[in-house]
């Protein structure tokens, strides 16, 4: 009976609090809410002029490559070695050996409290690779391949540090643009390994993704504030470990009001918005950048932002990711990362928590749907699609199978994922 008690944990866990990462649902008052929209009501237009970052470069409105902020913003990195100390740190919260040379202390990797560690943490990545990270890899490689060419930069909203799902199905992206609530913290340093609580604050924040593949919001605003987590950086290097990377450099970013970037921390009470980058070269020697910036993106307090839109809008066409996004694009309230979402994107891999079925323009889209839609967990029961149901009835277009779990139906078979490929690109 052990997965009907799992299901029942991931129920009061969601119970709990606003689930995955991010999620701004909870900090909004209620009595601000403006109503919902009704069923086959059309997205309004979303952006003032200065904001609405046109597409640049091409008559098609594609965007030049040589203007997206991977090319422009990036130095030349020297991927020939990555034996520094970002790297080591990653792969020391990841539970796996040093490289030659990395500068660690001498008794990091000899404690006792590390071995347990690894052996205690290894066992659950090999679980977890063998049931989420090859059966989203072979799938994506069948699924997704002409999307990944096509698009070598991926958007993912409401993502917190998740650089694990985000590279499983785009492994061989250029360029991930990440969003979250949680802080970018401080760039990690040899102290934080002394921290005596450092293996129990990993094995925490990890448990509900290595569970259920997706981070609770009410333990990431716990997690990601102490002193042995600071902010989504130690994740994001853990992550960047247990996907095969090597950490070239980890840098604070940050973008101006204007969405210019800039290689250095935000101005505390200024409106820029904090960020980090890391520079990654993956197994096969591909150089990937991951940008991680955090951000409240209700239409609220997007205004406290400035600089976020014409950032994303100056990526060019894109593919993007949502998962576990607890339905927040949905709602009014929600409409102009919707909306940038619709308008900058040649494809979108969701679940149904995404972008509610209706808000895709008739006729500008082709769907594929994957897995089984019945209804969202009781959590989020409101935001049932029955016009996303009848996609998956259809009879002549069937679903295709779905080999994995993902999202708040983590059961496979029970999970859903849905294609949308603009159409004309």
């Amino acid at each position: 009976m052990r997965l009907p008690f799992l299901y029942l944990a991931a129920l009061l866990t969601l119970a709990a609090c606003s689930t995955d990462s991010r999620k701004t649902e909870s900090r909004q008052p209620s009595s601000e809410e403006p109503a919902e929209k009704s069923p086959g009501t059309a997205p309004a237009p979303d952006l003032p002029d200065s904001l609405a970052a046109p597409r640049v470069g091409t008559a098609d409105g594609a965007a030049d490559p040589a203007t997206r902020p991977a090319a422009r913003a990036l130095p030349a990195a020297d991927t020939s070695r990555a034996d520094g100390f970002y790297d080591a740190f990653g792969r020391y919260l990841a539970g796996l050996p040093a490289r030659p040379g990395a500068p660690l202390p001498d008794t990091a990797l000899t404690s006792r409290a590390w071995r347990t560690f690894r052996a205690t943490t290894g066992a659950k990545w090999r679980q977890y690779t063998r049931s989420h990270t090859a059966p989203i890899r072979q799938w994506s490689a069948q699924e997704l391949d002409s999307v990944a060419t096509a698009l070598p930069t991926v958007f993912y909203p409401f993502s917190g540090p998740d650089l694990l799902n985000v590279h499983s199905f785009f492994p061989q992206a250029e360029t991930y643009v990440m969003i979250g609530l949680e802080p970018v913290g401080a760039l990690p340093t040899p102290a934080v390994l002394q921290q005596p609580g450092i293996f129990k604050m990993t094995q925490g924040a990890l448990w509900s993704v290595l569970n259920f593949s997706f981070f609770r919001t009410i333990s990431m605003e716990k997690d990601f504030k102490s002193a042995e987590l600071d902010g989504t950086l130690p994740i994001l290097l853990l992550f960047a470990a247990r996907t095969g990377h090597r950490v070239v450099n980890a840098q604070l970013v940050h973008l101006t009001p204007t969405g210019a970037l800039a290689e250095s921390a935000a101005r505390e009470g200024s409106p820029d918005v904090p960020g980090s980058r890391l520079t990654l070269v993956d197994s096969t020697g591909r150089a990937q950048t991951v940008y991680y910036f955090s951000a409240d993106i209700s239409d609220g307090h997007l205004s406290q932002a400035p600089g976020l839109l014409p950032f994303i809008g100056s990526l060019g066409p894109v593919a993007t990711f949502v998962k576990s996004a607890s339905y927040l694009m949905h709602k009014a309230y929600f409409s102009r990362i919707r909306n940038t979402v619709l308008r900058q994107s040649d494809a979108i891999v969701q679940d149904d928590s995404g972008i509610a079925f209706d808000y895709f323009p008739p006729g500008q889209w082709r769907f594929t749907p994957y897995g089984h839609y019945s209804k969202p967990i009781s959590l989020f029961a409101k935001h049932y699609q029955d016009d996303l149901k009848q996609l998956y009835r259809d009879s002549v277009h069937r679903p295709h199978r779905l080999p994995f779990g993902t999202g708040y139906n983590w059961r496979p078979n029970e999970s859903n994922l849905l294609l949308a490929v603009r159409r004309g690109r």
